[in-house]
């Protein structure tokens, strides 16, 4: 991950804080631009075989209805047709047929619910965040949250997963989602040409540790501790706020967790990541303080 110096902003101004809390807003919606061009091409490699496939199963529909047509006919009504069925049996290779017509419909049904779960994901991850706290599926939160950013970073990354069984938290859905998407792309957009990152969980004492490893470039000794500063970045303003860090570190926060990061110029980096099962947040209430203010 690549980190330049940038202003940092004060928090005690109003006005500074609405436009922080826009600028994070923009944040979120930069990323999500970055994905709908990975997620259109994955939809598009589905959609195309269900339309190849319908069209292969319209001709096949098609035979089908004139062979059960002529054997309805020459069973009943004129014997000759015996021999018009055979050659057109043998014509359509009708064992073939018989034997391939369920797999290019199962094709079909495979492609179309990758198409749903890939809109699906989008859609979950573009809801407005609502600081609601309820019942937060960890795990089920990064594995979808892996499968959008595979979707933009497949070419060069390979995204490996490895999770322990984990109990639910309490929390908020849309904001522990946006952690794992900030650190995700940051992990992806840090490797060059090709590389990989590695995603481990587990759980014990009541406590999920989670641990994402990229082989990037690494962040200088220097730059390190200033990661975490509001309007730090590396990024043009036009992919980036230098808010996606901080951002992410103090949802963790709010969420009664810890964040640190271990890494090492061109070996990679390591963010590590403890979240309580039972944190400061309780069932039925409101985020008091919005990780967005700064």
């Amino acid at each position: 991950m690549r980190f330049t110096s940038a202003n940092s902003a004060s928090s005690s101004d109003p006005q500074k804080r609405a436009t922080t809390g826009e600028l994070a807003s923009s944040e979120r919606l930069h990323m999500l631009g970055q994905l709908v061009a990975g997620v259109i091409h994955e939809l598009n490699n589905p959609l195309n075989i269900v339309g190849a496939n319908l069209k292969c199963l319209t001709t096949y529909v098609e035979q089908m209805g004139r062979l059960i047509d002529l054997y309805r006919e020459g069973a009943t009504i004129k014997p000759e047709y015996q021999a018009m069925l055979a050659e057109l049996e043998e014509d359509l290779d009708w064992p073939y047929l018989a034997k391939d017509l369920p797999k290019v419909m199962g094709s079909c049904q495979e492609a179309t619910k990758r198409a749903h779960s890939l809109v699906d994901e989008l859609r979950r991850f573009s809801i407005k965040n609502k600081l609601e706290v309820g019942v937060v599926d960890v795990k089920g939160s990064i594995l979808s949250t892996v499968r959008l950013v595979e979707s933009s970073f497949r070419h060069k990354v390979s995204v490996v997963v490895e999770l322990e069984q984990m109990p639910p938290i309490v929390g908020v859905a849309g904001q522990i989602q946006q952690v794992f998407m900030n650190l995700l792309v940051n992990a992806c957009q840090a490797i060059d040409e090709k590389g990989s990152v590695q995603v481990r969980g587990r759980h014990h004492d009541n406590v999920l540790t989670l641990e994402l490893t990229d082989t990037g470039s690494g962040i200088p000794a220097d730059v390190l501790p200033r990661i975490f500063e509001p309007y730090f970045s590396t990024k043009s303003a036009a992919d980036g706020t230098g808010l996606g860090l901080p951002i992410t570190r103090r949802i963790i926060e709010n969420h009664g967790g810890t964040m640190a990061v271990h890494s090492e110029v061109g070996v990679g980096t390591t963010f590590v990541i403890t979240l309580p099962v039972e944190g400061p947040l309780r069932l039925g209430q409101v985020v008091a303080h919005s990780p967005y203010d700064f």
